[in-house]
């Protein structure tokens, strides 16, 4: 088995897999690893300099938008996560304040 045979099942599983991953959370991150994916194929459709340098960098920019969606949103999700914690907190605090003054009657 030739290493294309090996490259192209390996791009169809992982595009099966962001594929459902997508529908599941659609999270712009995978749609994006979604469409470079195939891209990683296009090496050997020729031996041109100018197209696998052209190929080379719309994967790289492709590669930084997932990054960037990647990141904005883990960050979206952890300022979620701190704003519930101080939410939860403030809670707390009232509600240990509101059991001390009954505790003293």
């Amino acid at each position: 088995m030739t290493y294309f045979y090996l490259h192209m099942v390996l791009i169809v599983v992982a595009m099966i897999f962001f594929l459902f991953e997508y529908k599941k959370e659609k999270k712009k991150y995978q749609l994006i690893l979604l469409i470079w994916i195939p891209f990683s194929g296009l090496r050997y459709i020729s031996d041109n300099r100018i197209f696998l340098v052209g190929v080379g960098i719309f994967q790289f920019i492709l590669f930084g938008l997932m990054l960037f969606f990647l990141f904005k949103e883990k960050k979206s999700i952890s300022s979620k996560s701190s704003e519930n914690n101080q939410l939860d907190s403030s809670k707390i605090e009232k509600e240990v304040i509101v059991d001390d003054s009954t505790n003293i009657k």
